[in-house]
């Protein structure tokens, strides 16, 4: 068996093994009671926290992307973990409403920008990178506002019904991307969405090839990312609204952190002149908006620990 052979064989015995503990995590904390899941993700968090390999990468990103990786931001990161193994362990057994999840996650004054945006009955694409707990975030805002989200295929069997019971557990509408979806099928069903005057939930911050992105610098660095958002928010006229979190830590550490969601004012882009060269600027601004924001809050990120990011912020700065 070859170098190839062993790496297939390796990452599918992970890929396994981590089915066989989800597994054993979901069946475990149902029969603990309704209590269970936010106990066992502290517990989750805490460990996670303890792991030294996990920690040194965390670190070593932070400070490759020009963060200082204080003891207390990486300590942050692994709370924010542990709310995120809590709350969805909580809803994927209970449902959004009955987990009280919901008493976790706030809106300040701020949602009146999507109020107003929503108002406009375009449809709104909600842009939201992978903060900890972000779809968690979608569920509370579809109680306000009717939500959907892209959720793409998985290869595994067992894991994609994993995930498709989770999301009917959060209420949100799933329109599932299979894995083989043509370019022209996403953006007709997302057109759809959008003209039935829903709010579009994206995440914008997952690494493509050059073939599928614009190159975008973040980190002094140049990636790929989709133009996806952007494109959209042409073709249907939907305004853009930016989301983010601030979350509020019990000192006490007796009760579950809050989050309490932000949003941005609604961003409309002109259809006309140069559209691919106004994809590339909406991508290129967001980029800004949230490197920025993790330079102050770099814990609340989920993707610091991505093995895609991990290589782009090893490559050395442009």
């Amino acid at each position: 068996m070859g170098d190839r052979g062993f790496l297939k064989s390796l990452h599918s015995c992970r890929r396994q093994i981590t089915g066989l503990v989800t597994s054993g995590v979901l069946a475990g904390s149902y029969r603990l009671g309704p209590r269970s899941p936010f106990t066992i993700g502290r517990f989750a968090g805490q460990l996670a926290g303890l792991a030294w390999p996990l920690r040194r990468r965390l670190a070593t990103n932070f400070r490759l992307a020009g963060v200082t990786p204080t003891a207390s931001r990486i300590n942050r990161y692994f709370r924010r973990f542990g709310s995120w193994v809590s709350w969805s362990l909580a809803v994927y057994h209970r449902g959004f409403e009955e987990s009280r999840v919901t008493d976790r996650l706030i809106f300040d004054d701020s949602v009146s920008h999507l109020d107003r945006a929503m108002a406009l009955r375009r449809g709104v694409i909600l842009v939201c990178p992978h903060f900890f707990c972000h779809e968690l975030g979608a569920a509370a805002v579809n109680r306000r506002h009717p939500v959907a989200v892209i959720v793409r295929e998985n290869k595994d069997p067992a894991r994609d019904r994993v995930k498709q019971h989770w999301y009917e557990a959060t209420g949100i509408e799933a329109v599932r991307r299979p894995r083989r979806s043509s370019l022209m099928a996403d953006t007709l069903a997302y057109l759809r969405v959008l003209k039935n005057g829903r709010a579009l939930g994206i995440t914008p911050d997952i690494l493509v090839s050059p073939s599928k992105g614009v190159p975008v610098q973040i980190f002094g660095r140049e990636v790929f990312l989709s133009p996806g958002m952007a494109v959209l928010a042409m073709r249907a006229g939907a305004p853009l609204v930016p989301c983010w979190y601030q979350w509020i830590e019990d000192p006490s550490a007796k009760r579950d952190d809050r989050a309490l969601m932000c949003f941005g004012e609604p961003i409309q882009l002109s259809a006309t002149g140069n559209r691919g060269a106004a994809a590339h600027d909406a991508v290129q601004d967001w980029c800004r908006r949230h490197e920025a924001y993790l330079r102050d809050c770099p814990e609340d990120w989920m993707f610091w620990l991505d093995k895609r990011w991990t290589k782009v912020l090893r490559r050395h700065a442009a």
